[in-house]
């Protein structure tokens, strides 16, 4: 087991967990340091490692100054307690990785961030960062609450999943300017709350990423990501769309769109 006795600086270097470790942040701050131009600076958990999480003094943070904060790659992180923050991505969650949030915050401080994102590229039809599972069961998980201003078409969100794989919600509250953005794969949610504050566009576009829709939830299916979607929403759950003329739920089935590699 690892406690944090004070606040600690990876000095531009990538920290790699191949093993499992209990990280307690007791309320200090781990910093993930890096240039603008290296993105890939993050703690990378992988090799069936499992990271768990705990904040036994409160305020305590893992904070990415850019990219993602965390990547699972064939691993597992549990978050108890305690924030994982980043500019663009707080969790980058890789093929076969795992992530039970607990309790705790995952954050993107970035307009357009995201706070738990997969990614839904294929080669030769099959995904390679896939079978990845997601369980909310409490806790926050906060995303970008505006459009990329470089991107118009592109927004913030709680939770970006194009990527097979499964997500379960049972508690906790995901916001963001859209809350989830299903792409591919499996939603499950019993309990808890999806949220956004984004509003609807008089037009839709088909955009490779997280579309601007504001919807709590966005269901949208195209030709370019793996397999068929399935959304399953049932007990205490709970979805609210703020925006003006938003949805709490949007779907939209495309046939196509370009390229058909998508991220």
């Amino acid at each position: 087991d690892i406690i944090l006795k004070d606040n600690f600086d990876s000095n531009n270097e990538v920290i790699t967990i191949n093993y499992n470790v209990t990280l307690d942040l007791n309320g200090k701050t781990l910093t993930i340091t890096g240039k603008i131009d290296n993105k890939d600076n993050r703690i990378k958990v992988q090799n069936g490692a499992v990271l768990t999480i705990n904040d036994s003094s409160g305020g305590g943070k893992i904070k990415g100054e850019f990219g993602y904060c965390i990547q699972i790659t064939d691993a597992k992180v549990v978050l108890n307690a305690g924030t994982i923050e980043a500019e663009y991505y707080g969790v980058f969650i890789s093929k076969n990785g795992k992530i039970d949030v607990n309790g705790g915050i995952i954050k993107a401080t970035h307009k357009a961030g995201y706070g738990i994102s997969g990614n839904g590229s294929l080669n030769n039809g099959e995904p390679v960062y896939g079978d990845t599972v997601i369980n909310i069961n409490g806790g926050s998980v906060i995303g970008g609450d505006d459009i990329d201003p470089d991107e118009s078409k592109a927004s913030g969100a709680g939770i970006y999943h194009p990527q097979k794989g499964t997500l379960n919600i049972s508690g906790g509250e995901i916001s963001g300017y859209t809350g989830i953005q299903m792409k591919s794969g499996t939603l499950n949610m019993t309990g808890g709350m999806i949220s956004s504050n984004g509003a609807m566009p008089n037009q839709v576009p088909n955009y490779n990423g997280v579309t601007a829709i504001g919807a709590a939830l966005s269901i949208i299916s195209t030709s370019g990501y793996y397999g068929d979607m399935s959304v399953n929403i049932s007990g205490t759950s709970k979805l609210e769309a703020t925006g003006e003329g938003s949805y709490a739920i949007y779907e939209n089935i495309v046939d196509k769109i370009d390229p058909p590699n998508l991220y």
